[in-house]
């Protein structure tokens, strides 16, 4: 657990530290068991990127976990320093959360409907020019 620790604190700060690039952020949409999820995609400027997927936790939405300290939320701010460093992300609202309510509301999520947003959001990325699918990463 230590060494994980080291390695995700060194990460962190390689990642802050890197150079700030030109990064797009869109809405992105596709559809899970026949409901849309709404998602982030943010796409740094330049070549076909790797990719991170953003899952975020029960009673969360894609942004994650707002604070006096991180204004925009965790996973809008994480979003950001992995484009800056290079990667793509996609950072979604499971069916049930945030903006992804159309069908089916909070109380109706389940683990498998969570799973099954997943797998939709890497049939969404895999076709995608702007990212290298074969460079592919999740954080949950």
């Amino acid at each position: 657990m230590l060494k994980l620790s080291v390695w995700l604190a060194i990460t962190a700060t390689l990642i802050v530290s890197t150079a700030s690039a030109d990064t797009a952020e869109t809405r992105a949409t596709f559809t899970s068991p026949g409901q849309e999820v709404v998602g982030t995609l943010a796409l740094p400027a330049g070549d076909p990127a790797p990719v991170v997927l953003m899952l975020h936790g029960f009673t969360g939405s894609r942004d994650e976990l707002k604070t006096d300290h991180i204004k925009e939320g965790v996973f809008a701010y994480t979003a950001g320093r992995l484009a800056d460093a290079g990667p793509a992300s996609l950072r979604i609202d499971f069916r049930g959360s945030g903006e992804s309510t159309a069908d089916l509301n909070f109380a109706e999520t389940t683990f498998d409907g969570q799973t099954a947003d997943g797998i939709a959001a890497i049939a969404y990325l895999k076709p995608l020019d702007s990212i290298r699918s074969d460079d592919f990463h999740i954080i949950s």
